[in-house]
Order: C-alpha cells, then sequence, then structure tokens
C-alpha cells in the first residue's frame, strides 16, 4: 500500500495518531484508556493500546515523526515541573516555558493534526485539513515553519480535575471557529492546543498566545472541571447510561 508520508509503495504498519506515550501516561497503572468523542452518537470509548492506524504510514515515515512525538513527551509530560507560573492571588494564570525547541514543538502539534486527518478512524473523523494537509506534511517532513503565516498553535494547560487524572482523557479532534478564523482542537495528556489553519490573523488576541520563534512559550491555565471539554465527558457519559438504560 503506498504510505502517505513518502508516497512509496511499501509495507505499513501500526501508527499511533496521538503518541503512545501520552496513552501510557493516561492509563499509569490501569488496562484500558478512556477515549471521549465530540460526537455523542460515537459515545464513550475503551481502549487498551489507544488509537493506531494501520493504512497510513510506513515503519521509516512513523520513525521519522518519532522524533517530533518523543520531544513532546519530554517537554509537555516530563519537564512540566519545571515550568514556571504566573500567579494571580492563590490562582495559577498560566504556564511559563522559556527553555524550549519552538520549532519541534510546534511540528509535534502539526504533525498529530496533519495524521488525525490523513486517518479514517472514526475517532478523527472531524479533521479534514483539505490542501492544507499537503503543506503541513512538507513543513513536518522539511522540519519547516512557516513563521505562522497560515499554522499557529496555541497551547493550555488544565488544572487537576476533582475526578482522578480525568483531565488527562483523550478527546477526539473536532474543528472550531473563533472570530471567523479556522481552528482545530486536540486534547490529549492533560493539554488542549487551538491549531489555527487560516492565513494572516489581524487578531492581537490570536497572535499574542501563538508559539514565536525566539519568545516565551505561555500556557494558559484553566481548571478542567470548569471547561467544554469537561462538560464534554459528562454529556459523553450520560449518552452511554442512556443507551444502556434503554436496552434494558
Amino acid at each position: 500500500m503506498l504510505c502517505k508520508g513518502c508516497g512509496e509503495d511499501k509495507s505499513l504498519i501500526k501508527a499511533h495518531i496521538i503518541p503512545r506515550s501520552f496513552y501510557m501516561d493516561l492509563r499509569k497503572n490501569e488496562n484500558r484508556l478512556d477515549l471521549v468523542s465530540t460526537n455523542i452518537k460515537q459515545k464513550k470509548g475503551l481502549s487498551r493500546i489507544g488509537e493506531y492506524d494501520p493504512d497510513i504510514l510506513c515503519k521509516e515515515c512513523d520513525q521519522f515523526l518519532s522524533k517530533y512525538d518523543d520531544y513532546g513527551k519530554k517537554l509537555l509530560l516530563d519537564q512540566f515541573d519545571n515550568f514556571d507560573t504566573l500567579i494571580e492571588g492563590k490562582l495559577i494564570r498560566a504556564y511559563v516555558v522559556k527553555n524550549y525547541d519552538y520549532l519541534f514543538l510546534k511540528l509535534f502539534l502539526l504533525s498529530v493534526l496533519w495524521r488525525a486527518s490523513i486517518s479514517k478512524r472514526p475517532f478523527f473523523k472531524d479533521v479534514n485539513l483539505g490542501d492544507h494537509e499537503r503543506h503541513i506534511k512538507d513543513l513536518i517532513f522539511n522540519i519547516e515553519d512557516d513563521n505562522n503565516h497560515t499554522y499557529g498553535c496555541t497551547l493550555q494547560k488544565f488544572i487537576p480535575s476533582i475526578v482522578g487524572s480525568l483531565e488527562k482523557t483523550i478527546h477526539s479532534p473536532d474543528k472550531v471557529e473563533i472570530s471567523g478564523l479556522n481552528f482545530y482542537k486536540l486534547c490529549f495528556g492533560g493539554y488542549k492546543s487551538l491549531i489555527r489553519v487560516d492565513a494572516n490573523p489581524d487578531l492581537d488576541g490570536v497572535r499574542g498566545l501563538e508559539l514565536v520563534d525566539g519568545k516565551n512559550a505561555i500556557f494558559l491555565s484553566k481548571h478542567f472541571h470548569d471547561s467544554d471539554e469537561f462538560r464534554d465527558i459528562e454529556k459523553a457519559i450520560r449518552a452511554q447510561s442512556d443507551s444502556k438504560g434503554g436496552s434494558t
């Protein structure tokens, strides 16, 4: 089959779209994982190994992308305790990351979005990059930046929820519109990323929060139980409960 990375006819492997390390961080000692779809009809799913697709990448292309995955895991999970904080009163308003590889972090987020777009797995059905798929692929495999012309990334860190490690639940990506601009939302590992897929935003608020080369990264913070993502989980659980009740 044709690899969607190199375009060559090769044997393909079971490639994770969201890196396995983020599933393992969620799972800890559990033997199953919670996955939440933004599509309530799809309800709440369980996975023992995470979402993977055996029809998108060859071994070599998957290994190429793994360097981005490894960096995302190292920075966002392993080094989180080293982040500085911006505190107002007793509340953490944001996390500040001073020493990080801007390009690798941005390409890590773009690579997850790109893999979600090329996958036919139902969990990623709301991601369709169209012509952007090719442009983002070129950035990823050429290790290049577009200087935030068309693609910009923000990150928000969820403050742990009141229920275990619920903030690390993995949500299906979906497309959102903010002030007339198109974004895709990724939620995993206790973070939410908004990835702009739109050219030349004029909004200072959008520009001010995006990752920028040579500047400290600012990850806004939010209590997970006050987030839309927490409400998505509640809806998914209710939908699953109603389904079980209706079948008895």
